[in-house]
C-alpha cells in the first residue's frame, strides 16, 4: 500500500443509480470529441448539436461532409463506439456519399420522429398500444382511427399503471402534441386526487375512462402530421432582415405553457412563421404565479 501513488481514478462500471443515461451519454460524447476529433468544427458539432445518442452534423458541401464523416467515424472507432446509420437530408444518402453500410431504409427515425430524406420532412407516428411490452416491444393490438376507444380501453383493462405508463411514454420533442400531453398529465393528477386508494393494477373508474377515451380520440388526429425540417423558407426570404423569435406564454390555476416561433420576412413582403419549440408543465397556486413560471 505504501508503494501505491494513486493520482487519478474513475469508474469502469456504471452502477445502478449512479447517473442518468442521457447525462452519461452527454459526458461520454463530450470526452470522445475532446480526445479524438481532429477537426475543430466537427468537435464543436459533436459536443453541441446532439440529443442523447443522435448527433447532427451539418456541412455546406458534399466534400466537407465527407471529411466530417471520416472524422466522426474515426472518433467513434477510437472511443470504442459504433453508429447505427447516417441519414442525409434532401436526397437518399446512397446517392451522395458511400457510407459503406446497408442502404438506409424508408422510415428512418431521427429524434424520435419518422424522417423522409427526399422530402426533408418529419412526420408524427401516433401509436396507442396498451398491451404489455416484451423486451421493449409491443406485439398486441393498437387503437386504430375510427375504432371506439371506450371498447379498446375495456378490452385492455385500463389500470392506473397503464394510465401512467402511457402518459410518460408519449414522446414529442418539439411540442406538436403538447396540448394532449398536458391533458393526460392533468387527468392523471385528478385521478390520484379523487381516488387515493386506487392500487396500481386496479382499473380506473368509468368516468375517467370516458375522459381518457376522448383524449385518445383527439390524439389520433395528429397521426401522420408532417412538417419541414428547415425552420425558415428554403427560397424567397430576406436574409438581410434575419430571423426573429416570438414567444407566447400563458398560465392558469392548473398549468403553464410556452411556445416559441421563428419569424422570417419573405421577399414579397409577407411574413413566414414556424413553430420552433413548445413546453408546458403542471402548476398549482395562483394564475399570476403560473404565468410568471411560463415566462
Amino acid at each position: 500500500k505504501d508503494q501505491l501513488n494513486l493520482q487519478e481514478w474513475c469508474w469502469t462500471t456504471l452502477t445502478f443509480g449512479q447517473a442518468g443515461a442521457p447525462a452519461l451519454s452527454g459526458i461520454i460524447r463530450h470526452k470522445a470529441a475532446e480526445d479524438f476529433c481532429q477537426l475543430e468544427e466537427v468537435k464543436n458539432q459533436v459536443k453541441q448539436k446532439a440529443l442523447v445518442d443522435d448527433i447532427l452534423i451539418g456541412a455546406s458541401t458534399t466534400e466537407k461532409f465527407e471529411a466530417y464523416q471520416k472524422d466522426v467515424e474515426q472518433m467513434l472507432e477510437k472511443s470504442g463506439m459504433k453508429y447505427h446509420d447516417w441519414v442525409v437530408s434532401g436526397i437518399k444518402s446512397g446517392h451522395v456519399v458511400d457510407f459503406d453500410q446497408e442502404p438506409i431504409k424508408e422510415g428512418t427515425k431521427v429524434f424520435g420522429y419518422q424522417y423522409d430524406q427526399e422530402s426533408d420532412q418529419f412526420s408524427l407516428n401516433v401509436n396507442i398500444n396498451l398491451t404489455k411490452a416484451v423486451r421493449g416491444k409491443k406485439f398486441g393490438k393498437s387503437l386504430q382511427a375510427g375504432e371506439d376507444p371506450m371498447v379498446y380501453l375495456k378490452n385492455s383493462e385500463f389500470t392506473k399503471r397503464k394510465a401512467l405508463g402511457f402518459t410518460l411514454s408519449l414522446w414529442d420533442l418539439t411540442g406538436w402534441v403538447l396540448p394532449i400531453q398536458m391533458l393526460l398529465r392533468l387527468q392523471y393528477r385528478d385521478l390520484l386526487e379523487d381516488h387515493k386508494g386506487l392500487k396500481w393494477d386496479d382499473e380506473i373508474p368509468s368516468q375517467y375512462q370516458v375522459r381518457y377515451a376522448n383524449t385518445f380520440k383527439r390524439l389520433l388526429t395528429f397521426h401522420g402530421l408532417r412538417w419541414d425540417r428547415a425552420v425558415v423558407p428554403t427560397t424567397s426570404w430576406d436574409e438581410g432582415w434575419g430571423c426573429r423569435l416570438a414567444t407566447f406564454f400563458d398560465g392558469s390555476e392548473v398549468a403553464s405553457v410556452a411556445y416559441t416561433y421563428i419569424v422570417t420576412l419573405k421577399k414579397d413582403g409577407s411574413f413566414h412563421s414556424r413553430m420552433l419549440w413548445g413546453k408546458g408543465k403542471l402548476g398549482c397556486g395562483s394564475v399570476p404565479r403560473n404565468e410568471l413560471g411560463a415566462a
